[in-house]
């Protein structure tokens, strides 16, 4: 399970919103093909620093 992998390793912080064009965990520019994945049903998005799952609305 992806999900339940990520957050063991990711302290329980799994999912992260992307805010202003940034992971709003780490702070790492998230660019807009990523921000698009991240607002797709279809498939996961990462952030490339953190790792973890970003969403966006």
């Amino acid at each position: 399970m992806v999900y339940n992998d990520l957050r063991s390793q990711k302290r329980g912080l799994a999912v992260t919103e992307v805010e202003d064009s940034a992971c709003a965990t780490c702070g790492t520019n998230i660019n807009a093909a990523l921000q698009q994945n991240a607002r797709s049903q279809k498939q996961l998005a990462y952030c490339p620093s953190c790792g973890r799952i970003l969403f966006s609305n």
